[in-house]
């Protein structure tokens, strides 16, 4: 999947397949205790993907999951920004 573009990001399947692994990663089950879910940019590296939609994505999962999310942006300032404005 290496260089993916944007518009292929955003397709359903390839949505819902991302969502779903980010959930599978921050669900807990009824014994874990409530914590902040530290996370950043998966897969924007070699892969491809764009910052912003797998930020989008994440958030989603971690709501579903019930858990906070501390989103490292590595100084980017744009994406940052983008963030900002989104929440």
């Amino acid at each position: 999947m290496s260089g993916v573009v944007v518009a292929d990001q955003l397709s359903t399947r390839r949505l819902e397949r991302e969502l779903n692994k980010a959930f599978c990663g921050f669900r807990r089950d009824a014994s874990d205790q409530p914590c902040t879910v530290a996370t950043g940019n998966w897969g924007c590296g070699a892969f491809g993907g764009d910052p912003g939609v797998k930020f989008l994505v994440q958030l989603m999962a971690a709501s579903l999951a019930e858990r906070p999310i501390f989103y490292f942006t590595f100084h980017d300032f744009h994406l940052s920004r983008r963030i900002y404005e989104v929440i």
